[in-house]
């Protein structure tokens, strides 16, 4: 407070000092409105109350006001002067009025993310409410990244139901084909015949981007067409503080291989005339947290290309859609298969808890669905607390950034104890390269 009443009563006398010869009667009152208004918060006594507020002060040219703003800092000012101050300056009484009415509605801000978390639950609003538009999928061409498992393996499940032609792309080719099978047989369980015809299994390496041209070309020849591209390949890296190599390696997977992917499917989609592209973005793309540093930066810049991206095709008129999906935690093996703070792959377990609260691949792929075949650009799916989190750093950033500033500092402490365990039970440190191992798609 003290360093308040220093800046006001600075300000109150280069206006007075330098400005002396032009400044009015009104302004000159409204100078008085604001310093004498914080004096009175700050100090205590009312020893020259008389001699102080309430008055019209207007200085005049050649008056000493450096001897009166040293003596008249010091004063104490009533509170029944501070509203009168108001009265006579009505400028002074409209930022009061709005000041009021902000924090008012920081108060109605937070308590309306409350009660909408509360109620929506695990997604947001137009999410919730709007039905799924089944047919948007049918007889399409859907090219899906990280498909043999999580959220990749539940999205295809439903794509292939709705009769979309898939092209499943993984770095694990063995995985992908049991991932076909294990669709075949979903989709004859709910009455629709599928058959491995329907499917293209196209490996791929994300962490090489210069392989994806070639790829990219396989997979629009299948079908000469690529309707839609799920970019739902990624991993995940922990740990506080992590080495340069592993932050490298989780911005090139989760960032610059879907930026990539996208640049080479647009053509094509421009060229059919018709094209979806979303992103399995991740409410740390919302906010930021401890101990998730470079993932937290590959997903805040993947959300920021694709509204970028978007509102470039929308500026074209090309007939392109893009939605992000911000999913909180979720039951897939990206977690026990992340990157530890060394940069290997490894089985770190530190988030089986919040995992086990976290919602089935299945939910998030069926408000994927959703959200995207009603073009939405943006949906949330998680439960609490990141939903109530993900609203509050939305509408209540301030609040938001405190809250976050306190967990990241028992976030870094689990994450850093957790590893520390991992390590010991491995037999001891792990060579940092960042780049060993195959990276774990969704």
């Amino acid at each position: 407070m003290s360093w308040t009443l220093l800046t006001v009563r600075s300000a109150d006398f280069f206006f007075r000092s330098t400005l002396a010869d032009k400044l009015k009667g009104e302004t000159c009152t409204a100078l008085d409105s604001v310093s004498t208004g914080v004096t009175h918060f700050i100090r205590t006594d009312r020893a020259m109350q008389r001699n102080t507020f309430g008055s019209v002060y207007a200085p005049k040219v050649g008056v000493d006001h450096t001897s009166s703003f040293s003596s008249f800092a010091m004063d104490l000012i009533p509170f029944d002067g501070f509203f009168n101050g108001l009265l006579e300056s009505p400028l002074l009484m409209v930022l009061a009025c709005l000041g009021v009415c902000k924090i008012l509605g920081a108060l109605f801000n937070g308590l309306w993310c409350l009660c909408a978390a509360l109620l929506l639950r695990d997604c947001d609003f137009l999410t919730r409410i709007l039905p799924e538009k089944k047919s948007y999928w049918k007889n399409r061409t859907a090219w899906v990244t990280g498909a043999c498992s999580g959220i990749g393996l539940s999205t295809a499940k439903l794509l292939a139901q709705r009769g979309c032609k898939i092209i499943m792309s993984s770095n694990r080719p063995d995985a992908l084909k049991k991932a076909v099978e294990e669709i075949i047989k979903h989709c004859n369980s709910k009455g629709v015949q599928r058959s491995e015809k329907d499917f293209l299994v196209l490996p791929c390496d994300m962490l090489h981007v210069e392989t994806l041209d070639e790829t990219a070309k396989k997979a629009k020849a299948w079908q000469g067409k690529i309707d839609f591209l799920f970019n739902n390949a990624g991993i995940i890296g922990v740990g506080a503080l992590m080495p340069y190599e592993s932050d490298e390696r989780v911005v090139i997977i989760d960032l610059l291989a879907q930026i990539k992917l996208t640049k080479l499917v647009i053509p094509y989609m421009k060229e059919a005339g018709f094209g979806h592209i979303i992103f399995t973005d991740s409410m740390y793309g919302r906010f930021v947290t401890g101990g998730f540093a470079s993932y937290c930066a590959a997903k805040h810049g993947l959300r920021a290309f694709a509204e970028g991206i978007d509102r470039e095709l929308r500026a074209k008129g090309y007939d392109i859609a893009i939605t992000s999906i911000c999913p909180g935690w979720v039951d897939t093996p990206i977690y026990s298969r992340a990157l530890g703070p060394e940069g290997l792959p490894e089985s770190v377990d530190y988030k089986s808890k919040k995992v086990q609260i976290g919602l089935s691949s299945e939910n998030v792929a069926s408000k994927i669905l959703k959200s995207s075949s009603n073009r939405l650009t943006e949906c949330w799916v998680s439960r609490n607390p990141e939903l109530l989190i993900a609203y509050c750093n939305y509408y209540v950033p301030f609040a938001t950034r405190i809250f976050l500033d306190m967990t990241s500092k028992s976030m870094c402490a689990a994450t850093d104890e957790t590893v520390a365990d991992l390590l010991a039970k491995k037999g001891g440190s792990v060579k940092a390269n960042g780049g060993s191992g195959k990276e774990e798609l969704r």
